[in-house]
């Protein structure tokens, strides 16, 4: 089988075509695709002749139904090769009902293996980023270094700390004490100390990401192998908050891979497939799901999660929870229209007016007129705008997961008279560039919030990794609210926040669209389902249900 073979197929019929128009769809030169005609034509597929002399045309006659063929030799292959292997041929270029046909056949097949008897198949667009906590600052990544990592603490729904890794704690003014749980166990078998956790906190508190959050902190160290002490230069109210997040999960380095003491440890890293297996040593009860399958399919694909115990999900459970906001954000470091205050609102209008056609493009969502939290925030309308002079475009950068939106938001803007160019950027770069980096005046910013919301918005506009945290900077108001969050209770911060989101919609300087709900349908058969962080379950806790 041949991708190029079909890509001809679909696009020309029987008869006469240019040379150089066959070239174009398969994007060779003319000599290359003179080769694999010939190839094609020694192979039965297609009757070739080429085209002799000025404005003769070469013609085409098919002997084959190139697709059909194709599909009756690949559904007896999605029966017996691993479904890794077989995925990438759901990218090529197929007929809507050939699609329908194979995408039907693996579907199946996600019921059907037999690596374990309790296993769940988890299917994703798109592939992880890096499995190094640290590093992780996209969703996917978040999501699997959950699985494989503990943290010293977790925060429950409703804001209270727990001990994870922690059996105990102590806390003054300027040092607090914590005290291990024993027996906690590696993937490789061996035992956490309090070094280790002194190796993974001196990173994490040097990191760039999160030093600004934790300027307070002097040292760490390990007094006895389960006492780990962390000095202070002054009080730090959100110390322990910050020590739940998955960044400063606790993990050890060996023979060049991360290892750590979570539920799952990675048994297999592939491009199209990462299998997680249950750790038999884990501190806590063992999970009752053997494995758990991350398979990358078709972005065309519908996402269906699985276990190994049936074929179709016919009456699955939907799950549904909160997962985060979009806004857009003007960047003050340009030097053009945006600068002005005039510009910004009578953009801020005309996107206020358009939100119902935004939330067309954006999958599951809802209208913000608030702010940054779902439940807190308090409501807000905008005053009539007129269109301002304007000097240039304006700049919107873009990437492949807001392209639907920024086409939008385009569309309202010009329609309003704004002249927008969008520029694209790949999705890695946009989700970590700073503001001050990009060369545009707007841009979309995705932010999923942790089930701590409390400390997620505190985060948004702090923390290193945030795209818009530079741009705060530039807020004195910001900067100064701020810079009070360590010294106050975190109980009591809702009145911090409310005052940043005053001070940041009032001026432009940042425009929410919509609230972004996660709906995960999972199989019938599937039990313990626990919404954990960004809405995924706990998979720790999951069991399927036995047929009988």
């Amino acid at each position: 089988m041949n991708q190029l073979l079909l890509k001809v197929w679909q696009a020309l019929p029987d008869g006469e075509v240019k040379q150089v128009e066959i070239a174009q769809i398969l994007n060779l030169s003319k000599r290359q695709t003179k080769r694999w005609l010939e190839r094609w034509d020694d192979e039965k597929w297609l009757s070739y002749q080429p085209g002799i002399g000025r404005g003769r045309k070469t013609r085409i006659k098919w002997l084959e139904n190139v697709e059909e063929v194709f599909v009756d030799t690949l559904i007896p292959m999605f029966l017996d090769n691993p479904l890794q292997d077989m995925v990438e041929y759901l990218d090529w270029e197929w007929s809507e009902s050939a699609r329908k046909r194979l995408e039907k056949q693996f579907s199946r097949r996600l019921g059907d293996q037999t690596v374990s008897n309790h296993r769940f198949i988890f299917p994703m667009k798109y592939p992880f980023l890096t499995f190094h906590p640290l590093q992780a600052i996209d969703l996917n990544s978040v999501h699997i270094c959950d699985n494989l990592y503990n943290r010293l603490f977790t925060v429950t729904e409703e804001g209270k700390v727990r001990g994870e890794l922690v059996q105990s704690w102590e806390i003054s003014n300027r040092k607090i004490l914590l005290f291990l749980k024993n027996h906690v166990k590696f993937h490789d078998g061996s035992t956490l100390n309090s070094t280790d956790v002194m190796d993974c906190l001196t990173p994490f508190f040097n990191h760039p990401h999160y030093q600004g959050m934790a300027s307070q902190v002097i040292s760490v160290l390990a007094p006895h192998p389960l006492v780990v002490e962390i000095e202070l230069n002054a009080p730090c109210s959100y110390l322990l908050h910050l020590l739940s997040i998955t960044q400063a999960s606790i993990y050890k380095v060996k023979n060049d891979n991360t290892i750590g003491t979570g539920p799952f440890y990675v048994e297999v890293s592939e491009k199209k497939l990462t299998r997680i297996k249950a750790h038999e040593d884990y501190y806590r009860e063992r999970p009752s799901i053997d494995t758990i399958d991350f398979l990358k399919v078709n972005s065309d694909t519908e996402l269906i999660y699985r276990t190994n115990t049936s074929e179709l999900v016919s009456d699955p459970q939907k799950i549904t929870s909160e997962s985060g906001f979009g806004a857009l954000v003007f960047n003050l470091f340009r030097d053009s229209d945006i600068q002005e205050k005039e510009v910004r609102e009578y953009i801020h209008y005309l996107v206020r007016n358009g939100i119902d056609s935004l939330l067309d493009i954006v999958k599951n969502s809802t209208e913000n007129n608030r702010g940054f939290l779902l439940n807190e925030s308090i409501s807000y309308k905008v005053k009539k705008a007129t269109l301002p002079p304007l000097n240039q475009h304006l700049i919107l950068a873009t990437s492949r997961f807001t392209l639907g939106l920024a086409e939008r938001l385009k569309e309202i803007l010009e329609a309003g008279g704004v002249s927008v160019d969008l520029i694209m950027m790949e999705h890695e770069k946009y989700v970590s560039v700073k503001t001050r980096e990009l060369e545009a005046d707007l841009f979309i910013s995705r932010e999923h919030f942790s089930l701590d919301q409390n400390l997620s918005f505190y985060q948004y506009f702090k923390a290193g990794y945030s795209q818009i945290s530079d741009l705060m900077e530039k807020n004195e108001i910001v900067t100064e609210v701020l810079s009070s969050y360590a010294e106050t209770p975190v109980e009591s911060w809702l009145p911090l926040h409310l005052e940043i989101e005053r001070e940041v919609i009032s001026n432009s300087w940042l425009i929410p669209l919509y609230f972004n709900q996660r709906k995960i349908a999972y199989p019938p058969e599937l039990m313990g389902i626990r919404t954990k962080n960004y809405g995924y379950a706990d998979y720790s806790t999951l069991w399927i249900k036995p047929k009988y």
